[in-house]
């Protein structure tokens, strides 16, 4: 394990290369699983502010299921809370355009400049997961496995891109400029085979 800033994180988060190809997998994380993307309370709450904005692009059906819903569903197995999903379990926030891949409702909105709420940090941080080290307390940052994310490892193998580095925004998002700074330069120091790491 890496410890950088209180935050433990496994050496996969620096040796798996990643980038998505949604020409291949059409964005099929939104709707493949069986739970929602995991939800802080914030972000929750964020999101019951901007349900007029959402009510505006979203299907009826799915606008259906969002009012008698709310923004997240409890997830027992998995122990999270999460977004909410369609019976077929989509993403209640999911938006499927004929010939297109998957889009974000609060994606889309913020692109256009009409919110501020980008999307879920869990969504926008895949295929690296938060999870809480019961033993210690720490925030933890691991790779998750995931078969239709195969075409976004070769394509990473290809570009030669750390999974790290594709989720660049979605860290300093998260965690802030120095933290980011600082994994950049505990890689850079592991690649040169520093013996202080």
């Amino acid at each position: 394990m890496i410890l950088i800033q209180d935050i433990l994180m496994t050496e996969r988060v620096f040796e798996e290369k990643f980038h998505c190809d949604l020409e291949k997998c059409k964005g099929a994380c939104c709707w493949e699983g069986d739970y929602g993307a995991p939800l802080s309370p914030h972000e929750i709450a964020t999101i019951k502010t901007l349900m007029d904005r959402l009510e505006t692009v979203l299907p009826e059906d799915q606008w259906k299921v969002l009012q008698e819903k709310g923004p997240s569903e409890y997830y027992l197995e998995a122990e999270t809370i999460g977004t909410a999903l369609m019976p077929d379990t989509s993403c209640v926030y999911l938006i499927r355009e004929p010939g297109q891949w998957a889009k974000c409702a609060f994606e889309m909105l913020y692109e256009k400049g009409e919110i501020n709420f980008k999307k879920p940090i869990s969504c926008e941080l895949y295929p690296l997961r938060l999870i809480e080290v019961e033993e210690t307390g720490y925030i933890g940052i691991n790779f998750d496995d995931w078969d239709i994310c195969k075409p976004a490892c070769a394509l990473g193998e290809k570009m030669e891109l750390p999974v790290f580095r594709f989720v660049k925004n979605a860290l300093i998002r998260k965690f802030g400029e120095d933290f980011y700074e600082e994994m950049e330069a505990f890689y850079e120091n592991r690649l040169s085979g520093d013996p202080m790491i």
